[in-house]
């Protein structure tokens, strides 16, 4: 359980450096408890504060998101089953 926790960490940490190479700033949601799945992550451009790209971490295999879509006021919303997905997704749009 603890190897799985921290590997979940280790490719959070790596979608987070993925903004932070852009210059996005992030918001974090607070959870219910600590011991509750479920997460909020927000990403925000600070020159641009309407392209965000949000993150929810509903359980372990169920993480949505939604991508701004470019010269519009409209997201993408897109549903993963695991953050290697949720990565490489981000990836196309960054």
């Amino acid at each position: 359980m603890i190897i799985n926790n921290y590997i979940k960490l280790e490719k959070i940490k790596a979608i987070n450096d993925l903004f932070k190479k852009k210059n996005y700033k992030s918001l974090i949601g607070s959870k219910s408890d600590s011991e509750s799945i479920i997460q909020n992550l927000l990403y925000y451009n600070p020159n641009n504060i309407t392209e965000k790209f949000i993150i929810n971490i509903i359980k372990t295999d169920l993480i949505e998101t939604q991508v701004p879509l470019y010269n519009t006021n409209y997201y993408y919303t897109s549903s993963f089953n695991n953050l290697d997905n949720l990565y490489n997704y981000l990836l196309l749009h960054l």
